[in-house]
């Protein structure tokens, strides 16, 4: 796991080669990306129970580590449901790969390690970053355990690059989620990052 300021301020150096390139443009460049790369959301239930069989799945077709990362990003964020009850008991059953693919739910630090663990499957270098964050029920000024999150940063062309599988997938309207797939949060620019 990547911890500390070292980290955080490379991150930021090399992450993003504009990141000034706004919003609205990055999702055009993003629009453009995904007529041209067919996105594997469904893949056969046999390959789902293993990290390395469900990566190799996901990532085969791809040309690229670019792909890659946007293939598992892309199943993560179709088959993985945010766990509201876990959130608010506290009780965040098993956050390791298997145990989310097999409860196909889980918080952050769940969808993180699946990430993580699928991207290194299929060659990929990433880690997890936890951090603060401005997600669901965030007050200003009011910092505690609560607004710890966890995504992930995954070495892309030899830059580091955020994704978000979380903020990906869909949000928590009261005690319900609400699946609602979001481009913006794969390699978001860490100065647009909510």
């Amino acid at each position: 796991m990547l911890h500390g300021t070292l980290f955080e301020h490379a991150l930021v150096e090399t992450i993003v080669p504009n990141p000034e390139t706004p919003v609205k443009a990055r999702m055009n460049q993003v629009a453009v990306f995904n007529s041209t790369v067919p996105d594997i959301t469904d893949t056969p239930r046999s390959v789902e129970t293993a990290v390395a069989k469900l990566a190799a799945e996901l990532t085969d077709p791809a040309e690229s580590e670019l792909e890659k990362a946007r293939a598992i990003y892309r199943w993560i964020t179709k088959n993985i449901a945010y766990d509201v009850q876990g959130f608010h008991s506290g009780n965040h059953g098993d956050l390791s790969p298997a145990g989310v693919l097999t409860s196909r739910k889980t918080v952050c630090m769940g969808y993180a390690n699946l990430f993580e663990a699928l991207a290194e499957a299929a060659g990929l270098e990433a880690e997890i970053l936890i951090g603060w964050c401005k997600g669901y029920g965030f007050t200003i000024g009011v910092f505690d355990e609560t607004f710890l999150h966890a995504w992930n940063a995954v070495k892309i062309n030899n830059q580091w690059r955020l994704v978000d599988t979380t903020w990906g997938a869909g949000y928590i309207e009261g005690h319900s989620f609400i699946p609602r797939f979001t481009e913006y949060y794969f390699l978001t620019p860490p100065g647009q990052k909510q």
